[in-house]
């Protein structure tokens, strides 16, 4: 798909964007949205939000894992802050299952076909 607005020029392929001078809220793959609200996480060194599918509006990205990352423990998850539905993203922590490995991202949002994670370590 492309858009143009007067001689600047916005495509989109294959979960991939492309601008030749105006910014869009929109990322794909790979792009990094910034850092999200630690929340209750205060000790968390890295916060920083990354697509990793899809196609999100950053702000939205950055809003979801900062409402997660803030959420109170809920009992049913034993006291840990371990799945959570953010605004109908589906949210939960690789803690479990990577322990330290920094290939499995920390904490991973999914909605439909798009994902966002924050490596966090």
């Amino acid at each position: 798909m492309d858009c143009s607005r007067g001689d600047d020029i916005f495509s989109y392929d294959a979960d991939s964007f492309t601008s030749s001078a105006w910014r869009t809220p929109w990322t794909g793959i790979g792009d990094i949205c910034g850092d999200a609200e630690r929340g209750r996480f205060s000790n968390l060194q890295d916060t920083e939000v990354t697509v990793t599918e899809g196609a999100v509006d950053c702000a939205t990205a950055v809003d979801v894992f900062s409402s997660y990352l803030s959420s109170p423990k809920h009992p049913e998850n034993s006291g840990n802050i371990l799945s959570l539905d953010i605004d109908s993203w589906q949210c939960g922590s690789g803690i479990k299952m990577g322990g330290s490995n920094p290939d499995i991202p920390m904490f991973r949002c999914n909605q439909d076909d798009r994902t966002i994670v924050i490596q966090g370590r």
